[in-house]
């Protein structure tokens, strides 16, 4: 197993959890007041520490109720769904915090792999940009694209005024606040995108099923700040060339290949190379710092990642 998580911000938006039988990835935003509300020094730092919290508590509890109620008939703690789960921690973060606006609340992409060994069986969750990759006969990426899709809406902005202009594409991002504010406003909203927050509005919306035990070979978790490293290599094949890698795995440049065989490569790249993948992503996006390669909001994100071979347990 393998896990990691970088930030270049004073403080960590991005969370990562690993355990023998749970794995998190949570990245979480503040709201558009960009305000302390929750007096940690990032709300969203707060907010992605306090689900993944809660939610490892809640699982720890499903287990045990696994084992003292196995002869109940009853409806059990273990019965308990992932969906479920969020949904409590979503609620528990809205207690402490009741007052707070739609305006300053905080927002967190999440995915989620438990290990339920009661029930033979994996349970995945995944809410928002966050990225989960699962290999059993073949390759799943489950991911939200509606924020990427919104996004893009201020990426085109951005370039269109750059053309415009003759001015770099970074220095258009303050023109393009109006955009991503409207954006925003879209969250939980049916016209927008779902994202867990200190409400139960994204119930619904996730992505969710189960696996075999047997049947998973591995699985990747991670931050849309990492999925950046699989556009950045379709972008350009010749990055593949850095002499940091080992180069055990390259990525075809076949336009014909279907996405399966694209996530199924990138899989096999990022697990042949995971001591260097972050190093190669921020190598790529330094020398990319323009954002002329792979357009983008910001030079960097928050980056996370956690990878998990089924196959060596």
């Amino acid at each position: 197993m393998h896990s990691e998580s970088r930030s270049q911000k004073k403080v960590n938006e991005d969370l990562v959890f690993v355990s023998d039988s749970l794995w998190i990835v949570a990245d979480a935003a503040s709201g558009l007041t960009k305000s302390d509300y929750m007096h940690q020094g990032s709300d969203a730092a707060w907010f992605s520490n306090f689900l993944v919290s809660s939610i490892s508590k809640q699982i720890q509890a499903k287990d045990q109720a696994a084992k003292s109620t196995a002869n109940s008939n009853g409806f059990k703690d273990s019965d308990l769904s992932l969906s479920q789960i969020l949904a409590t921690a979503c609620k528990q973060a809205a207690d402490l915090f009741p007052t707070c606006s739609e305006l300053e609340m905080p927002s967190a992409a999440i995915a989620i792999l438990y290990k339920n060994e009661a029930k033979n069986q994996f349970e995945y969750l995944v809410l928002g940009d966050c990225v989960l990759l699962l290999e059993t006969e073949t390759v799943t990426k489950l991911t939200d694209p509606t924020i990427a899709a919104f996004d893009q809406i201020a990426l085109d902005f951005m370039a269109k005024s750059s053309q415009e202009h003759h001015q770099p594409f970074l220095d258009q991002r303050p023109l393009a606040n109006a955009i991503l504010i409207e954006n925003r406003k879209k969250k939980n909203q049916p016209d927008g995108y779902f994202i867990a927050d200190c409400s139960t509005r994204w119930l619904g919306h996730e992505l969710t099923g189960t696996i075999l035990l047997p049947d998973l070979k591995r699985a990747a978790l991670y931050s849309d700040g990492f999925d950046q490293l699989q556009s950045f290599l379709e972008a350009d094949p010749a990055l593949l060339t850095t002499p940091r890698l080992n180069k055990k795995v390259q990525l075809k440049t076949d336009p014909e290949r279907n996405a399966g065989n694209a996530d199924q490569e990138f899989l096999d790249y990022i697990f042949a190379n995971q001591d260097a993948v972050l190093d190669q992503l921020y190598d790529f996006q330094e020398q990319d710092a323009a954002c002329e390669t792979l357009s983008r909001l910001k030079i960097r994100d928050d980056t996370s990642l956690i990878l998990v071979d089924f196959k060596n347990e």
